[in-house]
């Protein structure tokens, strides 16, 4: 008896189905989603046919990451969403949720749909195929509507409807106890059940159409830019480089970075003038045996005088500055006279008003004091690694290479010696962590760190600094019920939060 084959129709409507969606979701034959909306290539983690989930690596400013284990860069979930008949993005259900206070309120929660997403379709796949990115056990999804495009840029650019990556709708953040463990809504982690009503946009309402035709202008200058872009560099570098981190350390950029990097197009200002003489006092101080034996003195004696005529023993403030920098110094000084009494000037009103609502007005003195330019510089010499580092001999050379008008030594393309040794990443660190977490909180990722390296054990820095959701899982416990003790270990933690919050 004669049997007929039965046609293999759904295995094929299968692989058609796979390939169409990776054409239009993934694949490089139709522009996608990603560059129609200025953003680096991804993965297709999922699709369900109609909605789409990439993973990719971000830099802060929303371009392609090399390094995905750089600092500066973040994995992120990418999801291209069609609305719902209301508009809406993602699904919230009501929740209650506690203030600050600790009284309950009216809020929301992530519906069940959206976390089961998470766990069911999106993270193996991320586990998968992004081994590399940190905060492994923290997940923050970007969703865009489908096919819709609007203006607003998480970065500044000239042009941002065109050049600049389009800002997303709105969020989702997840978290994990660890590896393999459920992702769960990331309020859990903070102890709470929900969130304030309005915290998150669920539908791009409000927000600026933009013309479906600029997907197709985007996607085109994406690629006219690829064409045209430079090959990367891999030779080491021959000026020094500085990671943001070293920058946030000494809590001042600006001028100071600006023209250590090669940029002079400020040193006209009096700002830059300030800085020029404040670094050759800060110079002077720490580096004094390093200047030439014809170094000129420059300097003031100060006395105070009494009402009954007595005076107190005069005190001199001098600083030698090498010939070369001296005829600038000199040339300077009325701008610097003027820009250092408008400094005064800035400070004394803080404090005033300060004073006047009540605040501590010795702490904006304080405040004042560190961000002196001198005691700026002053940081600048000890965080470079000493008066012999190419680091500060960078700074000083570019400085006076400002003033002659002269090209910077990156334009003159001079080499530094040890510039590939000084311009090495920076090394794991509680704020770098911490500012891996919290990327706009850096005065509170500061504190952290300078808080805990006095209470935390070698073991907890290590741990902390590898993953810092660690930090906030050991205090979890805190808000178990009953409490534990006050001679638990997880108070001890807290109160480095504490103290900075």
């Amino acid at each position: 008896m004669r049997t007929r084959s039965r046609s293999p129709k759904p295995a094929f409507l299968a692989l058609l189905c796979s390939t169409l969606c990776l054409l239009w979701f993934g694949g490089n034959a139709l522009a996608s989603p990603l560059s129609q909306r200025n953003l680096p290539e991804g993965q297709l983690l999922y699709t369900d046919g109609t909605n789409a989930y990439y993973g990719v690596y971000l830099t802060d400013q929303f371009e392609a990451a090399p390094n995905p284990q750089a600092r500066n860069v973040e994995f992120r979930v990418i999801a291209f969403r069609k609305p719902a008949a209301d508009g809406t993005l993602i699904k919230f259900v009501p929740r209650t949720f506690k203030s600050y206070a600790g009284k309950p309120m009216d809020g929301v929660g992530y519906d069940e749909d959206e976390i089961d997403l998470i766990n069911k379709h999106i993270m193996q796949a991320v586990d998968e195929r992004f081994p590399q990115r940190r905060n492994k056990n923290y997940l923050r999804l970007l969703i865009y509507e489908k096919d819709a495009f609007y203006a607003g840029s998480p970065v500044s650019a000239s042009n941002p409807d065109l050049e600049a990556p389009e800002k997303w709708v709105t969020v989702l953040n997840f978290e994990r106890a660890g590896p393999g463990a459920p992702m769960r809504p990331a309020y859990e982690a903070r102890g709470n059940t929900g969130l304030p009503k309005g915290r998150f946009a669920t539908s791009a309402k409000g927000r600026k159409p933009l013309p479906p035709g600029i997907a197709a202008q985007r996607s085109a200058r994406q690629r006219s830019v690829a064409t045209t872009e430079p090959a990367t560099n891999s030779t080491p570098p021959q000026q020094v480089v500085k990671p943001q981190e070293f920058w946030d350390r000494l809590q001042f950029t600006g001028t100071v970075k600006a023209v250590f990097e090669g940029d002079f197009s400020n040193t006209a200002s009096k700002t830059f003038k300030m800085y020029f003489s404040a670094l050759q006092w800060a110079y002077s101080d720490r580096c004094k045996s390093d200047l030439p034996a014809n170094a000129v003195k420059r300097g003031y004696i100060t006395q105070r005088v009494y009402d009954d005529g007595f005076r107190d023993d005069p005190v001199e403030r001098s600083a030698l500055i090498a010939p070369e920098f001296v005829v600038f110094y000199d040339a300077y000084q009325d701008d610097v006279s003027s820009a250092m009494q408008q400094y005064r000037r800035s400070v004394q009103n803080q404090a005033n008003t300060s004073i006047s609502r009540g605040g501590n007005w010795l702490a904006i003195l304080g405040n004042a004091a560190n961000n002196h330019p001198m005691q700026q510089l002053d940081r600048f010499v000890v965080a470079s690694g000493g008066c012999a580092s190419a680091t500060l001999y960078q700074l000083r050379q570019n400085f006076l290479r400002a003033a002659r008008g002269a090209p910077s030594l990156q334009d003159a393309g001079i080499v530094l010696k040890k510039a590939a040794q000084e311009s090495a990443a920076a090394t794991p660190s509680l704020y770098g962590a911490c500012l891996d977490r919290h990327p706009k909180d850096k005065s509170y990722c500061l504190c952290f760190e300078n808080e805990a390296l006095g209470v935390l054990s070698a073991s907890e820095k290590k741990r902390f600094e590898a993953d810092f959701d660690q930090y906030y899982q050991a205090m979890r416990k805190i808000d178990d019920r009953p409490r534990p003790p006050a001679s638990d270990r997880a108070w001890v933690l807290n109160s480095i939060r504490a103290k900075c919050n």
